[in-house]
């Protein structure tokens, strides 16, 4: 008698076994993907502040970068257009032509890849969101002047599992760097 096929049950069992494989593999697998994930969140910052230095220095405008903090939500905005921009922001309006959207985002607004926020900043000079109306709820304004001249500024990305990575920009050259990744020990000292 020969047998050409598997029963329900050695099939159950093998899909039974796969399952436990992936459940006790996932946790060696989630680190590594955080990781990348925080890195790529830093790229994508640093390509943020070139792109904006290089709009200042072709347009001859000022232009600002802001974000929420404790969020992935960001935007770059010409510094004459961040008043209007901000308040609209932070009142969450969907006035018609606003491009707000009924959540509360802009249509210019970019977003960090999921599960990296920002977590900090140092910004010196610090050129205050709030005086634009945004009722604090922005950060402070990294700003891109037309000569090529920036704001220095240090701002944190954290990912899910609290490891941190610091992204600075120099504020005469206009160079930013990407720091080395902190885990969650580190932080918490």
């Amino acid at each position: 008698m020969s047998r050409r096929a598997f029963t329900l049950l050695e099939t159950v069992l093998v899909l039974s076994l796969l399952v436990i494989l992936a459940a006790m593999a996932w946790p060696a697998l989630k680190g590594p993907m955080s990781g990348h994930r925080l890195r790529r969140s830093a790229d994508q910052v640093r390509a943020e502040w070139a792109r904006a230095r290089n709009r200042a220095m072709l347009s001859g405008e000022i232009q600002a970068f802001v974000y929420l903090p404790g969020s992935d939500r960001f935007r770059v905005v010409a510094y004459a257009d961040a008043q209007g921009t901000l308040q609209q922001a932070a009142a969450g309006s969907n006035a018609a032509g606003s491009g707000t959207t009924a959540s509360g985002t802009s249509a210019g607004d970019r977003f960090l890849p999921a599960g990296v926020v920002f977590a900090a900043s140092t910004i010196s000079p610090a050129a205050s969101a709030a005086a634009f109306g945004a009722q604090g709820s922005w950060s402070d304004m990294i700003l891109f002047y037309p000569d090529g001249t920036t704001t220095n500024a240090t701002v944190t990305l954290e990912s899910e599992d609290g490891r941190q990575v610091p992204v600075e920009l120099r504020g005469v050259t206009g160079g930013s760097r990407a720091g080395e990744m902190i885990s969650a020990r580190e932080v918490g000292r």
